[in-house]
């Protein structure tokens, strides 16, 4: 291995207080090192670092990498060859860190390999042509790695529209329904999108898949029989919430009805899921036939009880994340912030409270409520198109979100980053250290 660039410090580290105590830390966020940025910063057409973990990382643009090449009378085209590879190098090492087939357009290139808690310099080339260079940080080691799970939200099965107005749409290709064995590839775009984040779950190794919420846009026959068909996809175990839109009130059926069709026993009021290391806690947000999200008397006991017999330190999962204030202050609005808060102060009196990440505003957003880390995570089906992975580990847990990949859905998340006129493509996407951080135990 050759040198590696210095770094004055390989992540940017709070404290995670326990609500009324300013003495003993509970946990300790810690993001990845890079450059500072007020707010969303949207992607750009160069290549950007999507995620970081400690040893891998995924980097992603926008359209071509390659510059244009003049042809007769002046005219600038970019062409490759069919079979082109893209390879990313690390300039200190000379390490091929990651190669796959280039495919002019956006993209992603997954990256190996890398030497935790340190700073490199990534170089990609297409056969050699150079696309671009980035700089990226990778994230400290948590001690041994004890499983892994993921998180889907907001697919909206059955919803074939996107935008502020609902102007965006693909034409309805052929019905999925009926393929044996199940594929893919088939069905309308947001029914591609999930399939195309649950391969690329099941490729890093998830063990359990968690759904927040809003599988389908609304309870209708038609949109749980597509969320049964996702669900016979390979996939590792799944646990699953209801969101806003299955209750709605907008479908034809009972949520409940509709997902026991499909063989799914919804959430509800609060459910653990114990993992090696983790004890996963999913709590039931829903007011029926309401936008946003409450906490009842019913769920927060509920939640209570299971969080104190927990076996190991907590990471909760909500459909609707908590907001700044009591009255919301953004779209769509989440659970208020008096009732929010109070469940976490409650949870973190009983248990080794690590993490609460929520979806519904199909952004990334990362902040402390009560003391505690709370994130916010984005759907597969709209830009910038995200699944979420968890590393449980000895002394913690990481989140990384990753994007969805794939040549049947890639044309489409790039034409939804220009809903809300544009807005859209950058205030969904966050900052990377919305998207890749890590809860750190105390002591460990």
């Amino acid at each position: 291995m050759g040198p590696r660039l210095p770094i004055p410090a390989v992540a940017d580290t709070l404290s995670c207080l326990n609500a009324g105590s300013a003495v003993r830390p509970k946990a300790l966020i810690e993001v990845p090192g890079a450059r500072p940025a007020l707010g969303p910063t949207g992607l750009r057409r160069g290549p950007l670092v999507f995620a970081v973990e400690d040893t891998t990382a995924q980097l992603t643009w926008l359209g071509t990498l390659l510059q244009p090449d003049r042809g007769p009378a002046g005219v600038q085209r970019c062409e490759t060859d069919p079979d082109a590879t893209i390879t990313a190098r690390d300039l200190g090492s000379g390490d091929i860190l990651g190669a796959r087939p280039y495919l002019d357009g956006s993209g992603s290139i997954e990256l190996a390999g890398l030497p935790p808690a340190s700073s490199s310099r990534i170089a990609l080339d297409v056969d050699g042509r150079p696309a671009g260079c980035v700089r990226l940080t990778t994230m400290a080691p948590l001690g041994a790695e004890l499983g892994r799970f993921a998180t889907l939200s907001d697919l909206h099965l059955g919803l074939d529209v996107f935008g502020l107005r609902g102007r965006m749409f693909e034409p309805q290709p052929t019905s999925p329904l009926g393929c044996d064995p199940p594929r893919a590839d088939a069905g309308p775009i947001h029914l591609r999108a999930a399939s195309a984040a649950l391969d690329q779950l099941n490729a890093w190794g998830a063990g359990h898949l968690f759904i927040k919420g809003d599988l389908v846009d609304r309870s209708t026959p038609a949109a749980w029989a597509l969320a049964g068909h996702l669900l016979d996809l390979p996939r590792p175990p799944a646990t699953v919430m209801s969101g806003n839109h299955e209750q709605n009130g907008a479908g034809m059926m009972s949520p409940v009805d509709g997902a026991a069709a499909v063989g799914i026993d919804a959430v509800h009021p609060a459910r653990r899921v114990d993992l090696p290391g983790l004890s996963v806690l999913c709590v039931d947000t829903i007011r029926p036939g309401a936008h946003g999200g409450r906490v009842t008397d019913e769920v927060g006991a509920a939640a209570i009880e299971l969080a104190r017999a927990a076996p190991n330190p907590v990471m909760v999962l909500t459909h609707h994340p908590i907001e700044r204030f009591d009255q919301a202050w953004s779209y769509p609005p989440g659970v208020p912030r008096h009732q929010g808060e109070a469940l976490l102060r409650r949870l973190a009196d009983v248990c080794e409270l690590l993490l609460v990440s929520s979806g519904h505003t199909h952004s990334h957003r990362l902040r402390t409520v009560a003391g505690v880390a709370t994130t916010e995570v984005g759907s597969p089906k709209d830009f910038p198109g995200v699944w979420a992975g968890y590393t449980i580990a000895e002394g913690g847990v990481r989140q990384v979100l990753r994007r969805v990949d794939s040549p049947q859905v890639n044309r489409w998340l790039d034409h939804t980053r220009h809903a809300v006129g544009g807005v859209w493509g950058r205030w969904s996407v966050g900052r990377l250290a919305d998207r890749s951080l890590q809860v750190r135990r105390v002591g460990s």
